[in-house]
């Protein structure tokens, strides 16, 4: 089990990779998304440049609010962004979920080996 303990630091790691799923992509989106995970929110703007952080939004944002839960299991690919939209007290417009399926892609959930039987 994996447990969030300071998203400011989370945040500032998970920028590299973001940054490189987004230009692997190369979706015709661009805009900036205001991802707030337990009252913490980081403005992520995304374009053809990429992704990166900014303090003070310029254009309009949209928001995308998560509970620690489910942003952990989406963080590690255990579940998708469509399962985490019918999750309560979770709130993600629906014109984002093709973006945000760039920054958290679902993925096969792995057993450590040492939990084998």
């Amino acid at each position: 089990m994996a447990r969030l303990v300071h998203l400011p630091t989370l945040f500032q790691s998970l920028l590299l990779l973001w940054q490189d799923r987004w230009k692997q992509a190369l979706p015709p989106w661009s805009g900036t998304i205001a991802l707030t995970v337990d009252g913490t929110t980081r403005y992520l703007e995304l374009g053809a440049d990429g992704a990166r952080y900014i303090e003070c939004p310029s254009t309009h944002i949209s928001q995308v609010k998560l509970t620690p839960q489910v942003f952990t299991q989406l963080l590690f690919g255990f579940r998708p962004i469509s399962w985490a939209m019918l999750q309560t007290d979770q709130s993600i417009p629906q014109e984002l979920v093709p973006m945000l399926n760039i920054l958290f892609p679902a993925k096969e959930a792995g057993i450590a080996g040492s939990d084998f039987f």
